[in-house]
């Protein structure tokens, strides 16, 4: 179930990116918001900048920092998040409360 909603989060994003197979700054700008980042918040960090320090976090330690973020990456990050939750629900309620708002009703609802 958590692997499935993941896998749906980025199809999302990358269909909106023009299923491009990965996920990049521009696809993720007018999308994610990091107008909160605290660093963005004091002037230390741009809003590009807070999102390529998103994106470099989704491709993990051992991602190549390309700029690209593949379904592979993405799947790995989320389960290194997944191992320390235990519970299903809140999984669930986390990947809702950052992604919610990619939520949309498709012709079969």
């Amino acid at each position: 179930m958590r692997k499935k909603s993941v896998r749906q989060i980025f199809d999302a994003l990358d269909a909106l990116g023009g299923q491009l197979g990965y996920l990049t700054i521009e696809v993720l700008k007018p999308i994610y918001s990091v107008s909160n980042h605290p660093a963005v918040k004091a002037g230390k960090m741009t809003k590009d900048e807070a999102l390529q320090e998103l994106l470099n976090g989704f491709e993990g330690s051992q991602g190549n920092r390309d700029g690209k973020v593949s379904l592979e990456e993405w799947i790995r990050y989320y389960e290194e998040v997944s191992v320390s939750i235990d519970s299903d629900d809140y999984f669930g309620t986390m990947l809702s409360g950052t992604w919610a708002h990619l939520k949309r009703r498709s012709a079969d609802g």
